[in-house]
């Protein structure tokens, strides 16, 4: 992970690449999460005073990049010894510095780093393009993406698919040469001559870099009609009948790093269209990201593309502007293709309706996993018996680790109609659904067999009916709960068989306050950490153990850093099947059917994978020399975690809090 120095003093650093000046290439460090340290320190001013020296201490260190003595800062703030070897116990108690004996100087410590990725992350780039990107899609009905610059390549990371039959192909994940998109032209504009060339030479052209080539001559007129406009256009290159529109994103330094696209159907997105509309939309967009990547964007630019965003759609629905002349303002490389794209596109417009008048469709089914995890063997199994039960009619297609997002990310696309369907963990799917929650309380279910019968049986109907309800109200259609996996705890220091052995253990968790509290009353010390980092601090002992699914704990190798591994169900590691209300609404009566009965296959698959793979992770670790434990009666874990029902069922509804009882019943039967 780059190292980020403290604030007001931090350097943007970003990876070499073609971008221009201090841009190329997005960097997306994995979300922190750390917990809010406070000094203790008296109220009033001499508190502020505690606390403002103790950022100059931070600060002077951050200036010496080898540190500093005592002595050193003493003499620097002008503060006694005492006073300034106080306040550097404290900031080294607390992480903030750290001390090097061996040069018996103080550095910047590894809370500093934790709270500058937790800022630097704060401005991820996907997440605050997917407003601009849903914004796009519902108000122009097309597919929207973004991209960013690698090398000579477009990279497409994100993007929403427009609900049309007829749009361009999802090209998330995908590489392009950036010379024939809208996104890589509008990227190589902000860079002028000299950028061109470097990017003519690195693509290989031959005689590209020559100023008198003649396909370098026509990139250049490209690029230069797209700093003229302020957003670059390609029609029927990358992709014949299709048309894209981009408009950099800037980064907080105001380097453009990204883009955002509109792409569609040439014969819906005329030139017209997009220099009337379609091109100050976009614009306006990417302006509003930069914004809120902390980019100073003019707030009197972003208000005068909205308004000719906005004259351009009163215009157009009163029929006041007329297209400008067929040469005007085209690409050039367009009217050569002009015949062939008309055909492509009467081509491209009689399969629409043909697929429409057939009824066919493909929808996306996301999730956030492995391929080998019990959602994609689910999600194949859910596939195949809907292209059974539609004769065809419906093609799924999955998406796998992360390709279309987080499973937040994804779960807004579910809300927006741009994704069909999703597998999601309980956890995330409790923020927006608080029937599900239920289902999330620590000790829960005594086992895996426990939960299967109580999901699948008159509770689970209960849960999933309550879930439904909720979930249409946000448009979210719930089909299905099911996965009998939890998070088991892994440790370095003893076997966990009652809850006194919890007692003064440091445990990694996630960063859900559920799971905080859950081993907080267990007597342990959870420490919120990267997933990526895990190995590492459980290698170096800065924690004593972590908690995963049994399958993630063996995969990922901790059992080469671990000793001991209990089956506890400490949290459900379950899932859920959800799919979009704008989908569902427009499928026929015979379509949702055969998407009911294919959600109870994936029930099945989901709950027969789940038992085995977490019976062979188990199996997998006591091979590999692990001490397995294995706890049969949960009853004193329900008990000391009691305060933990006792903050969360506090806001339940009284059907949700009787349904708990009912599980809680069940486990003694």
């Amino acid at each position: 992970m780059p190292h980020h120095p403290p604030p007001q003093r931090a350097r943007h650093r970003a990876r070499r690449s073609l971008t221009p000046r201090r841009g190329g290439g997005i960097e997306s460090p994995c979300r922190q999460h750390v917990h809010i340290v406070r000094f203790d320190v008296s109220e009033g001013r001499a508190g502020v005073q505690v606390l403002e020296r103790a950022i100059q201490i931070i600060d002077a260190i951050a200036e010496s990049p080898q540190g500093l003595t005592a002595q050193a800062l003493a003499e620097r703030l002008d503060l006694t010894r005492p006073t300034i070897h106080r306040l550097l116990g404290a900031l080294v108690d607390h992480g903030f510095l750290r001390r090097n004996r061996r040069l018996a100087r103080y550095e910047l410590g590894l809370r500093l780093v934790q709270l500058g990725r937790l800022a630097y992350s704060s401005l991820d780039l996907r997440h605050r393009a997917r407003r601009g990107l849903a914004d796009l899609v519902i108000r122009t009905r097309e597919s929207a993406s973004l991209a960013i610059l690698d090398g000579t390549d477009i990279v497409i990371v994100d993007g929403f698919d427009g609900p049309g039959v007829l749009r361009p192909a999802n090209l998330v994940g995908r590489r392009i040469p950036a010379h024939v998109t809208a996104a890589g032209r509008a990227l190589l504009a902000e860079g002028g001559e000299r950028m061109l060339r470097r990017y003519l030479e690195e693509a290989g052209w031959p005689g590209g870099a020559d100023p008198g080539d003649p396909r370098a001559g026509l990139l250049r007129e490209q690029l230069r009609r797209a700093r003229r406009q302020g957003y670059a256009v390609e029609q029927d290159e990358f992709e014949i009948g299709m048309t894209s529109v981009a408009a950099v994103i800037r980064n907080h330094s105001g380097a453009a790093e990204s883009a955002l696209v509109l792409s569609g159907p040439s014969q819906r997105m005329s030139i017209e269209l997009i220099e009337a509309e379609y091109g100050p939309l976009v614009q306006m967009n990417a302006m509003s990201i930069s914004r809120e990547l902390g980019w100073a964007a003019p707030e009197q630019s972003i208000a005068e593309l909205e308004q000719a965003v906005e004259a351009a759609r009163v215009s157009s629905a009163n029929g006041e502007w007329l297209p400008k002349r067929a040469d005007e303002g085209r690409n050039p490389m367009r009217n050569g293709n002009r015949i062939l794209a008309t055909m492509a596109g009467a081509a491209l417009a009689a399969a629409s309706v043909a697929a429409v008048r057939a009824e066919e469709m493909t929808l996306r089914y996301a999730h956030a996993n492995t391929t080998s995890y019990p959602y994609h063997t689910a999600g194949l199994a859910f596939a195949e018996r809907i292209a059974e039960e539609t004769g065809g009619e419906i093609t799924v297609e999955l998406f796998p680790q992360g390709q279309l997002g987080g499973e937040r990310d994804i779960l807004e696309g579910i809300q927006l109609g741009t994704v069909d369907f999703q597998a999601l963990s309980l956890g995330v799917l409790g923020n927006e659904i608080m029937a599900v929650n239920v289902l999330n309380l620590p000790f829960i279910f005594a086992s895996a067999e426990h939960f299967i019968e109580v999901t699948t049986g008159e509770i689970g109907r209960k849960i999933l009916r309550m879930a439904q309800e909720e979930g249409d109200a946000k448009g979210i259609k719930v089909l299905a709960i099911a996965g009998p996996m939890f998070r088991h705890p892994m440790n370095n220091v003893r076997p966990i068989d009652s809850v006194d052995d919890f007692r003064g253990l440091k445990f990694r968790t996630m960063e859900v306050p559920l799971h905080r509290d859950t081993y907080d009353a267990l007597g342990a010390t959870p420490v919120p950490l990267p997933f990526g980092e895990v190995y590492t601090a459980l290698q170096t002992g800065v924690v004593d153990g972590n908690e995963n699914g049994a399958s993630a704990l063996y995969m990922n190798r901790f059992h080469e850093v671990q000793k001991y591994v209990t089956e506890l169900p400490v949290v459900s590691n379950s899932g859920a099947l959800v799919m979009s209300a704008v989908t569902y609404d427009r499928l026929s009566e015979d379509q949702r059917r055969a998407v009911h009965d294919a959600a109870r296959v994936w029930t099945e698959v989901m709950n027969r994978d789940g038992l085995a793979q977490e019976a062979a992770a188990f199996e997998a670790m006591a091979k590999a020399g692990i001490e397995v434990t294995h706890v049969r009666d949960v009853s004193a874990f329900v008990e000391a975690t009691r305060p933990v029902y006792e903050k969360y069922m506090a806001g339940f509804s009284d059907e949700h809090r009787a349904l708990v009882q009912e599980i809680l019943a069940s486990q003694r039967k």
